[in-house]
């Protein structure tokens, strides 16, 4: 029995490595094709920067390459945490077409064993897997999170680049605005900071041609706080501004693929210390929650889908491929979906789990009704 499981598990390996392969190998294959010209312009203004003349033929494409590298290298480890459930699925069917092709699905109960047994190995596979994911989105993803935002004219930087930062609260009711934000430098460029009450009402404004964080506030450059009273507005000079808007949790806000690209600790960091408003604050909340529901969702998908593979007799694999897409395709769009949509109503948590919760019975009754 050992020896079935094995081999069943070498070829399920072997199957989703190669998909894997093939599956990102095509994205990236056309990303490269849309923004070639990208690509090479960014290699091209790397080697004016650096003082020198317009590269040769070789080298242009050697950094060429390399900035393609550079930028997708991340962007692997985020495909590889997107693309596992389908992936999963996928692999699981190939391997048992290859079986059913063979006939080996017949020795096997020609040797006694039963059709559920041979759910074990691909069980197996996927919670291994499942691990690998999850280590990816704890250990991995967190490491590169800020180098995920950037697109093809950025290869080689090591930053995001700049964005402008639009009305945004922190915990006091404060609404910062900036020009510019440049994440190479944590500087805000031409800022302004609205200090209200809790009414709404202002109550003293701070702005400033510039701002460094320290690690603990602003360092203004030429700031101003202008407070209004009975006789005008005063003015004085303020030499930081003290708010919970961070760096980090200035690109939360306003860069997808970096909050995305941030672990469970790290989320809950941001979540307990504040600064965020309620809206930003329970997307993060319902990514991180929805991260280990999406996981669980792919392994209930993969259950309901087995059955349809583990046939008694040979046959086509294009019945049970067309019986086991529509299901498989709700399960991968729960697994999906659990980070983004709230349930109202219910804890976030609880809301996050939903999917999981309603592909449970469907696992249980599709294993349960496997004819062996």
């Amino acid at each position: 029995m050992n020896i079935v499981y094995r081999y069943i598990a070498r070829m399920y390996v072997l199957n989703i490595v190669l998909l894997f392969v093939l599956l990102c190998g095509f994205v990236v294959s056309v990303d490269v094709a849309l923004n070639l010209s990208r690509f090479s312009k960014a290699a091209a203004e790397s080697v004016r920067d650096a003082g020198g003349n317009n590269p040769g033929a070789i080298r242009h494409t050697l950094l060429t390459v390399m900035f393609v590298v550079d930028i997708w290298g991340p962007r692997v480890l985020q495909l590889f945490d997107n693309l596992l459930g389908v992936v999963l699925i996928t692999a699981m069917g190939f391997t048992a077409a290859q079986m059913v092709r063979h006939r080996e699905l017949v020795a096997v109960l020609a040797g006694g064993m039963s059709l559920h047994a041979l759910v074990r190995p691909f069980l197996l596979v996927a919670v291994v897997f499942s691990a690998l994911q999850i280590a990816d989105q704890e250990l991995m993803l967190p490491k590169v999170a800020h180098l995920l935002a950037r697109d093809a004219g950025d290869g080689g930087k090591r930053d995001i680049g700049a964005f402008r930062v639009m009305l945004t609260p922190d915990e006091t009711g404060g609404l910062l605005y900036a020009a510019r934000f440049i994440d190479a430098e944590d500087r805000l460029e031409s800022l302004a900071y609205w200090e209200r009450d809790s009414t709404g009402r202002v109550l003293s404004t701070v702005r400033a041609d510039a701002a460094v964080w320290n690690g603990a506030a602003w360092a203004l450059e030429n700031g101003v706080r202008e407070t209004p009273t009975s006789t005008g507005t005063e003015r004085r000079h303020e030499a930081t501004l003290s708010t919970s808007l961070d760096p980090e949790r200035i690109k939360v806000r306003f860069l997808t693929s970096f909050a995305r690209g941030l672990g469970w600790r790290d989320v809950g960091r941001i979540l307990r210390t504040g600064g965020l408003d309620p809206t930003t604050a329970r997307r993060l909340d319902r990514q991180r929650w929805g991260r280990v529901a999406g996981v669980a969702s792919n392994i209930l998908t993969l259950l309901i889908a087995v059955p349809f593979f583990l046939k008694r007799l040979p046959g086509g694999m294009m019945q049970s491929t067309m019986k086991a897409a529509p299901i498989a395709a709700a399960g991968l769009a729960a697994s999906a979906m659990a980070p983004i949509v709230s349930m109202p109503g219910l804890p976030v948590w609880l809301g996050a789990f939903v999917p999981s919760l309603l592909l449970l019975p469907v696992a249980i009754a599709m294993l349960s009704g496997i004819r062996s």
